[in-house]
């Protein structure tokens, strides 16, 4: 919170708190690695890490059984750099909506343009 003041951006941030409760029984399921696979990209998943590593475009990350990460490799920049909204819809048209269409999707959180 400290950087998010100095930097001006604090009142301006949205602060997003979510669990996964693997007590609670999951009705619905969504394949992240094969969502991401469809989309032609070489990802990066569990059990498969070791030989994707160097050559993937994504990663695709369960968090027990109600979270997932995708993270995008830039093809501009590597992954060194984080892609926000306006980058993500540019590299990968639909994505985005296609998450949010599927029952199994609640919300998807992005990094906001800026930062």
């Amino acid at each position: 919170m400290q950087a998010l003041k100095a930097a001006g951006t604090f009142e301006r941030t949205l602060f997003v708190l979510s669990a996964d409760h693997g007590h609670f029984p999951v009705t619905r399921h969504f394949d992240t690695e094969a969502f991401v696979e469809a989309r032609g990209l070489k990802t990066l998943y569990y059990p498969k890490a070791a030989r994707r590593y160097f050559r993937a475009d994504a990663a695709a990350l369960i968090a027990g059984n109600a979270s997932g990460h995708i993270y995008l490799r830039s093809r501009a920049h590597g992954w060194a750099h984080a892609l926000a909204d306006g980058e993500v819809n540019a590299q990968e048209p639909g994505m985005i909506d296609a998450l949010l269409a599927d029952p199994a999707i609640e919300f998807v959180v992005t990094r906001a343009e800026g930062g």
